[in-house]
């Protein structure tokens, strides 16, 4: 039983808390407090993320934040999950949040080797920064950032502990009020590396966007126009674009990008580090805030350029003297002014071998009034609730979910009204509360445990989400009765 936790520090990490109170707590050994702090006493604690936790543990640490807050400010997600595909993103964040220890499979986790072992990292102004306003210090996520060599704050070299990142020998809790040795103080003057190490820092500290904004598209959507594109901005000049990449980076020696395919495959979206991505975005003037948030503006610049085109040749201009203005070729110009691009293939047309192809565009208009109402029986708001997924979804309709990628409107629609786990377990726990009291049936957690069909430890994770679906009176009386 934990009778004190220690309050978790701003950019703490959770295992440094657990640390924390591993040395505050009187154990003597690692498997008394690990029996407090995880289900298995025996694992290997997850320095970055973290290993699913007990339920008594999770109810203090609920107390003091929320539980998506406790993943978004105190692991490494937001460093190693912020630029995936949208969909892995979220099965990351869900695998996280529900602590089944899947994360690593959806993360961009770098490869580490014996050649290239992570040990956790400091920097002694911050020590002494945290000694001066805590009484203690601790470690920081912003120092643990792969391939960051200075703190964002202070321009110093962090410094290695002795504590490796990923070990496989004996588990422990090791703080870092016990662990820090050396306080010497090297200064980085290098004033790109810490421009990029600041940068870096401000778009790890913001908040990753739910939004299916593909990175690399909002960034060729800032350089479109530029030198780096075709007019129209259909084009990367690639070569132009990595010359002048490397051009601005020559002062900076842990470029991880040397090659033209790696910057190649960093801006076609099939690299995900944030290191790489930052410095793109830092290169063409993206703002971290900008970054962070991923918004594309009303118009995009292909529709701008062809309503440029059309309304100088509404004017009366000749299209040579058109594609003189814009830049494009005179062929281009016409077939704009026109009006004969088509910028999506409407209406398959028959392939060679004679079969026609799915017309993904109609099927996905006519699906998704059924998808509509396939959703709102799965929830069925006036009975007992089902949750809503991807798959249950396509199981209403008899269809393969693998149809998915091709139909966007009912994509978006699931998407919408996809709900995780914490949040089903929480509408269950409001229909059954609501139903045994209404039929004068005692309630207990055993009760809900029944009709729910869940363990304790789940529906405690559904426990901070009850006011979404119900009355504060209501939420307040689930919640006392499954943390009494």
């Amino acid at each position: 039983m934990i009778a004190f936790f220690p309050e978790l520090y701003p950019d703490e990490l959770l295992y440094s808390a657990f640390a924390r109170y591993f040395d505050k707590s009187g154990y003597g050994i690692y498997r008394a407090a690990a029996e407090d702090i995880y289900q298995n006493r025996l694992v290997n604690p997850d320095i970055l993320f973290l290993n699913p936790i007990t339920d008594d543990l999770r109810s203090i640490l609920l107390k003091q934040k929320s539980w998506e807050d406790i993943i978004t400010q105190h692991t490494m997600y937001p460093y190693y999950g912020r630029f995936l595909p949208p969909e892995r993103r979220r099965r990351a964040f869900r695998s996280l949040v529900s602590m089944d220890f899947k994360h690593k499979d959806a993360l961009q986790m770098p490869k580490d080797g014996k050649s290239n072992e992570r040990y956790l990292r400091y920097c002694p102004l911050c020590c002494q920064q945290d000694r001066d306003i805590y009484g203690e210090t601790y470690w920081h996520r912003l120092h643990q950032m792969h391939d960051i060599r200075i703190c964002p704050n202070h321009g110093c070299y962090l410094v290695d502990s002795e504590i490796l990142v990923r070990s496989k020998k004996s588990p422990g809790l090791y703080s870092a009020e016990c662990s820090i040795r050396s306080m010497e103080v090297q200064i980085n003057n290098n004033a790109l590396e810490k421009k990029l190490s600041a940068y870096i820092a401000e778009l790890f500290r913001r908040e990753v966007a739910d939004t299916d904004v593909l990175f690399h598209h909002f960034l060729h959507e800032r350089i479109a126009g530029t030198k780096y594109t075709s007019p129209r901005g259909e084009q990367k000049n690639v070569t132009c674009y990595f010359h002048d990449f490397m051009e601005y980076y020559s002062g900076y020696r842990d470029n991880p990008i040397q090659e033209l395919w790696q910057f190649k495959k960093t801006v076609d979206g099939k690299r995900y580090s944030l290191k790489e991505i930052a410095m793109v975005a830092l290169f063409i003037g993206v703002t971290p805030e900008e970054l962070a948030e991923l918004e594309m503006p009303a118009e995009l610049h292909q529709e701008a350029f062809d309503k440029q085109i059309k309304e100088l040749h509404d004017q009366g201009l000749k299209y040579p003297q058109i594609a003189e203005i814009t830049g494009a070729s005179y062929d281009y110009c016409k077939v704009i002014g026109g009006g004969r691009l088509k910028k999506y293939n409407k209406g398959r047309e028959v392939n060679k071998g004679g079969i026609k192809g799915m017309d993904w565009d109609q099927l996905d208009r006519e699906l998704l009034p059924k998808v509509r109402a396939a959703v709102k029986i799965i929830r069925n708001d006036n009975g007992r609730p089902g949750r809503v997924t991807f798959r249950s979804v396509a199981r209403h309709l008899n269809i393969s979910e693998k149809r998915y990628p091709n139909l966007r409107l009912c994509r978006k629609e699931v998407e919408k009204n996809y709900e995780t786990w914490e949040h089903y377990w929480a509408r269950e726990m409001v229909f059954f509360y609501k139903k045994n009291k209404a039929e004068g049936k005692p309630v207990t957690v055993t009760a809900l445990m029944k009709m729910t069909n869940a363990r304790k430890r789940n529906l405690l994770r559904g426990v901070p989400h009850l006011e979404l679906y119900t009355d504060s009176e209501t939420a307040a009386a689930i919640r006392e009765l499954m943390i009494e």
